[in-house]
């Protein structure tokens, strides 16, 4: 995770067009991407992702990066903050508020194995990524399909129970029309054919979605000290809304009686001080738990 860019969804897209001028005809099919992941997030819905072989690599790349942190930190508001008052160990409670991040809620259906083998070994070997649309799914979200020819049966019988059941269909393809490109509401059809050259394609679009979604959803705070995040769009800059972190509530938690009440927010203050470190000076923290391991004190 590095620092975080100050650039918007719009600018992350035009970086990757300059990048990779390549993909500059596929720039509304990204658009339309960005738009139908972010609509579907923004409802309180979730991401299915799936693929064969290098493809079930980038679903599982895709939910890693929105799962948790990619450019910036992603600190729990403070109305989810609010909820670890309940531990009763004071020390896990910071630790927990010091590590946790807002995530964009996303499952990878390739990496089940005990599942996708006892589904392969009950009804049919390509029915492993239809059977969890089946459980995971609900109208609203979206299954986001990768497939260099777009020819993967076990993806296109996914993509066809989600249809029938009200999800979205996101397609990531190369250039020729497929079965899994006509089944998709946005199809990504890269200007490739050769499975590697579209793989290539593939990683830096969803990239750039991942930054763009990340981007939308959890912009830093500004300089004013306000949150940006675009979870809380339409409810104002109120101290609901803040990271934990920045919130007044933070401290007002601190000053409480509680276990340890008072006396923990330097610890505290140290904890989030070391993490905005981390963010704009990597060396330097890095230099310090060197430090912190030689003496452990």
């Amino acid at each position: 995770m590095t620092g975080a860019r100050t650039v918007g969804p719009d600018g992350i897209l035009a970086g990757l067009i300059e990048r990779r001028p390549e993909l500059e005809p596929v720039t509304g099919q990204v658009q339309a991407a960005f738009e139908l992941l972010r609509d579907s997030f923004a409802g309180g819905h979730k991401l299915l992702a799936c693929g064969n072989g290098g493809s079930a690599a980038d679903a599982g790349h895709i939910v890693g990066e929105l799962m948790k942190g990619m450019s910036r930190r992603r600190p729990l508001p403070r109305r989810e903050a609010a909820a670890f008052d309940v531990l009763a160990s004071g020390e896990q409670r910071d630790y927990l508020l010091a590590h946790l991040e807002q995530a964009l809620p996303s499952i990878d259906l390739g990496s089940h194995q005990a599942l996708l083998s006892a589904i392969g070994n009950d009804t049919a070997g390509d029915m492993g990524f239809a059977q969890q649309v089946v459980g995971y799914g609900r109208p609203g979200d979206v299954l986001w399909g990768l497939s260099t020819s777009g020819r993967s049966r076990n993806v296109n019988l996914a993509a066809a129970t989600a249809r029938a059941r009200g999800l979205s269909v996101l397609a990531f393809t190369g250039h020729a029309p497929s079965t899994l490109s006509e089944l998709a509401d946005v199809a990504v059809r890269v200007p490739a054919i050769a499975t590697p050259h579209v793989q290539e394609f593939h990683i830096s679009i969803y990239h750039a979605l991942c930054e763009m979604l990340e981007t939308f959803f959890f912009a830093r705070i500004d300089a004013t000290g306000l949150s940006t995040n675009n979870v809380n769009k339409g409810k104002g800059f109120t101290d609901e809304n803040l990271p934990y972190h920045q919130s007044q509530t933070r401290h007002d938690w601190l000053d409480r009686g509680g276990p340890g009440g008072r006396a923990r927010r330097v610890g505290l203050q140290r904890v989030f001080r070391q993490q905005q470190r981390r963010e704009t000076d990597p060396g330097h923290y890095r230099a310090v738990q060197r430090a912190d391991l030689q003496h452990p004190g």
